[in-house]
């Protein structure tokens, strides 16, 4: 697996009761807010549940992962419009939703997509950032190419090598167009004033 350098963030985040809305016809869009320390995503997964996240530069591990609780607080005090939207809501502390998670390395790909009997589809090839939920568009690329490729292999038209090389290639040229637009993204959208993009710069 190869960790890509250039979106090596760290991700923290919970999952929230009560938390506003965006007003119709849009309260159930995905809402994302930049801040210093880096980007927060709020996105509503029922009326009342609402998944909140905060993706910051991967120096700032040790402070997340050594009190996960105090250094979300202390995230979303900095974040005044996401801070605005859970003003009345309440963290889920119990049941499967309870816990808080930190990720870090998640922008990686595989070094191989396929083996003889044996395909990677969705996050167990590629993964590429949270920014623009890409994840589920690639899962589901990716498993109509791979099931493309199976029938096809089953049907006697092509042998397995032929049908999943082009699988692979298939699918690392559709990562690859999402990394690129993403490290574009951070670079359009990069605040001069703010550690987080100014690191950016130099990683």
């Amino acid at each position: 697996q190869e960790v890509l350098g250039l979106l090596r963030n760290l991700a923290l985040f919970g999952y929230f009761t009560g938390g506003k809305r965006l007003p119709q016809p849009y309260s159930g869009n995905i809402l994302s807010a930049a801040f210093s320390s880096g980007w927060f995503w709020y996105i509503p997964l029922s009326p009342e549940l609402t998944s909140v996240g905060a993706v910051v530069r991967r120096d700032m591990a040790q402070k997340v992962q050594g009190d996960p609780e105090k250094a979300l607080l202390a995230l979303i005090d900095e974040c005044p419009l996401v801070k605005e939207y859970l003003a009345d809501a309440e963290r889920v502390t119990t049941g499967q939703y309870g816990q808080l998670r930190v990720r870090k390395d998640y922008s990686y790909q595989a070094t191989a997509y396929w083996r003889p009997g044996m395909v990677l589809i969705g996050d167990a090839a590629c993964f590429v950032d949270p920014v623009f939920s890409s994840g589920v568009h690639l899962a589901t690329y990716s498993a109509l190419l791979a099931a493309r490729s199976v029938n096809s292999v089953l049907a006697g038209t092509v042998d397995e090598e032929t049908a999943f090389k082009e699988f692979e290639a298939r699918y690392r040229r559709e990562y690859s167009v999402f990394y690129e637009f993403l490290v574009s993204f951070y670079d359009m959208n990069a605040d001069e004033n703010s550690y987080f993009w100014k690191a950016k710069k130099v990683t």
